[in-house]
């Protein structure tokens, strides 16, 4: 049953799912909204505490902003910067789910409010999305290298990636799109 509903699913385009991108999101942040700030709280070293009051706002507004950009994103079509943030916003997401939530539980042995959702939703769904996105081009190759490049930066891994990641561009003749990280991805060999 779960391998003719895969099937079926990556039969099915990235504007036909799209959605679902922030239907997880409101459910992740849901959880987090609920348990995060006191678990922040007794977290020590792995995050300082948050006032309830300040992150659930925080968290609306995160959640609102993934519905309009994803309207946006399906109104407009492929290859629009409403896609780009689009996708980019699921792999930041992904990203979520490893560091800090899984890194997070393990460290301290405890459970990290975001955690459930984020392996048992946050990380199937959007992988799905994130291949549905590249196959059919949603999502040119330069501006994949881009969003690959700025994860890693944001993971602090940069400096290994960024030859390898130019040169790839450089090998295929892609020039990278005007996006500033993205632009100094393609000029720092």
């Amino acid at each position: 049953m779960v391998l003719t509903l895969a099937g079926r699913l990556t039969e099915m385009s990235f504007q036909q799912l799209e959605w679902l991108f922030p239907l997880v999101i409101t459910l992740h942040n849901a959880e987090e909204a609920l348990w995060f700030p006191g678990w922040s709280k007794r977290a020590g070293r792995w995050h300082h505490p948050v006032a309830p009051g300040v992150f659930r706002f925080a968290v609306v507004i995160l959640t609102a902003l993934a519905f309009v950009v994803t309207g946006l994103s399906i109104s407009t079509g492929r290859e629009t910067v409403w896609t780009y943030l689009v996708f980019g916003s699921m792999a930041v997401t992904l990203a979520n789910v490893l560091i800090p939530h899984i890194l997070a539980s393990v460290a301290t042995r405890s459970y990290m409010p975001g955690l459930a959702t984020g392996v048992a939703l946050n990380l199937p769904v959007l992988s799905l999305l994130v291949v549905l996105a590249v196959r059919p081009r949603h999502i040119p190759w330069a501006w994949q290298v881009c969003w690959r490049y700025s994860f890693r930066l944001s993971s602090n891994w940069a400096r290994p990636w960024t030859s390898e990641l130019a040169l790839a561009a450089a090998s295929r003749g892609l020039i990278c799109p005007p996006f500033p990280l993205c632009r100094f991805t393609c000029v720092v060999v």
